[in-house]
């Protein structure tokens, strides 16, 4: 894994501005594509929009593949975008398809459990198995489906479903001042950790043959290994 070095503090400060980019998976992106130009109008700000390759767009946003991130030379820095599609305490499982594009009622939870964090992926990785890998951001407060984030991963929470690998990259959302003391799985409060963990041991217990196993919580150094691994994977099969 590579260092996160002082320049990817810097990198990650010019990046906070692209968070928070909330219902772009709800919208008609078309609608924010059309007429969009590389340079904005003398005096004017460029839009955060631009940052998520919109204005180059034609068609709707993938936010699976179009979403910027600045993952190079098989390096993944300290901070990068994810997208929610679950919002925290949320019963509803959303998920988001490339071809459609957008966010579908997957299922509703058969269990009384609601999710601990905002859920979802990280564009431009891989997991093994098509999908991109899966991301609980620890929030205040729910987000809209569909919304873009500065995340800074913490942990990762290994787990096996169906004897499959089904890490979950745990991160903070970088613009919430209320998480900047929380640098690693341990400054999450014990019970909190323990709570995700639960969550994702018990959610499919009333489903047909659930077969989930949680082995914890690793640190933030695992986190960025998987990620690093996801975002190779994705530039090799893509």
């Amino acid at each position: 894994m590579s260092d996160r070095s002082d320049s990817d503090h810097a990198r990650s400060g010019t990046m906070g501005r692209r968070s928070l980019l909330q219902g772009v998976g709800l919208v008609g992106l078309g609608s924010l594509t059309a007429g969009a130009s590389s340079t904005p109008a003398a005096g004017a700000d460029a839009s955060p929009v631009q940052n998520v390759h919109t204005q180059s767009m034609t068609g709707p946003l993938n936010l699976v593949t179009d979403v910027e991130q600045d993952f190079e030379n098989g390096s993944v820095p300290e901070t990068f975008m994810g997208v929610q599609t679950i919002p925290m305490g949320s019963r509803i499982k959303y998920e988001y398809r490339q071809e459609i594009p957008g966010i579908i009622l997957d299922r509703m939870l058969h269990s009384e459990v609601r999710y601990p964090g905002g859920y979802g992926f990280i564009p431009q990785t891989n997991a093994g198995d098509g999908d991109p890998l899966d991301v609980l951001v620890l929030l205040e407060d729910p987000l809209l489906p569909g919304t873009v984030l500065e995340v800074q991963p913490v942990g990762v929470l290994r787990m096996l479903d169906d004897g499959e690998d089904d890490d979950k990259i745990v991160a903070k959302p970088v613009d919430e001042p209320r998480l900047d003391h929380v640098e690693s799985r341990e400054d999450i409060p014990e019970h909190e950790r323990a709570e995700i963990e639960e969550f994702f041991k018990t959610y499919k217990n009333l489903e047909d043959d659930p077969d989930v196993v949680t082995n914890g919580i690793g640190p933030a150094e695992e986190a960025y290994d998987i990620v690093e691994s996801g975002a190779e994977r994705f530039t090799e099969e893509s």
